[in-house]
């Protein structure tokens, strides 16, 4: 496991570069495909640190999807939810970039 200190992110440009941090060198590894994993942690890390904007959505959307059951497709996907006016509480956690 590297130090955070070792390493920088390069968010410049998609796809996203992870490189040695300034005057730091690579450890060795050996020369084959798939030699090294990178493991990303995302979300939050507790229930308490979800912003109630986000349990608000996902409590409604869990509800209406229980009470319209009969949307499901056998195939797994969910019919399209209407009047999704709840998406907003998501717009300030929204991040778009190219």
């Amino acid at each position: 496991t590297l130090s955070p200190s070792l390493y920088v992110l390069d968010d410049t440009n998609w796809p996203l570069w992870i490189l040695p941090a300034f005057d730091e060198e690579w450890p060795a590894t050996r020369e084959q495909a798939n030699a090294v994993t990178i493991r990303l942690q995302v979300g939050y890390i507790s229930q308490a640190q979800v912003p109630a904007d986000i349990r608000a959505w996902l409590l409604m959307t869990v509800a209406f999807m229980f009470a319209n059951r009969e949307s499901m497709v056998l195939d797994g996907k969910v019919a399209e939810i209407p009047n999704r006016w709840t998406d907003a509480l998501l717009d300030p956690y929204r991040v778009f970039e190219v």
